[in-house]
């Protein structure tokens, strides 16, 4: 697809296909930033200044969980686990979406972003950490889609990430935010 740049005024105006503005869900007169990366260059709505939180809902409990969201401004939530169950009362897909949306927050499922079980299983029964990481690197390969959409919500509203483990240096959520930082997303873990 060939575009051409047009300098009006001292900015740089660039015409984008309607069809792929409209999925990416931008609109006539959004700024669009451009950052170089490891990966080349990158357009997105999001300010530089916005950051993506991430964050794991071990140890909390469901009003907890939904206070420390609020205290840090999130607006949207994106669950990142690949399957939404959970045995903690209220973190399961349903409940805790209801309770999000009490609270003025919106809830997102992003399957492709989770670590499916033939990834977390080895893991779990006690293999490294370096062949998770390996192994969802793999993965995450096929669904480079679904970490730009992070990016895209992140020019929607302010949003966070979510899975189990407390730490993101203990699960893929680190990974993800890792990867999203060589676009140039600044990332906060609460």
């Amino acid at each position: 697809m060939e575009r051409t740049l047009k300098a009006v005024n001292g900015s740089l105006n660039v015409t984008i296909p309607r069809g792929l503005a409209d999925d990416l869900g931008w609109r006539k007169g959004d700024r669009i930033a451009f950052q170089r990366t490891e990966r080349g260059l990158a357009m997105h709505t999001a300010t530089p200044t916005q950051k993506l939180r991430t964050v794991g809902y071990e140890g909390h409990t469901l009003d907890s969980f939904v206070a420390l969201l609020k205290r840090s401004g999130v607006k949207q939530l994106l669950d990142i686990r690949d399957l939404p169950l959970s045995r903690r009362r209220g973190f399961s897909k349903t409940p805790l979406r209801d309770a999000l949306h009490d609270a003025g927050i919106m809830y997102e499922h992003v399957r492709d972003l989770g670590a499916p079980k033939a990834v977390r299983a080895p893991y779990i029964a006690g293999g490294s950490a370096t062949a998770f990481r390996t192994a969802y690197m793999e993965h995450l390969s096929h669904h480079r889609v679904a970490l730009d959409g992070v990016k895209w919500h992140m020019g929607q509203a302010i949003t966070a990430i979510m899975c189990v483990e407390r730490q993101h240096t203990e699960c893929h959520r680190g990974i993800v935010a890792a990867e999203l930082e060589k676009d140039g997303v600044v990332v906060e873990h609460l």
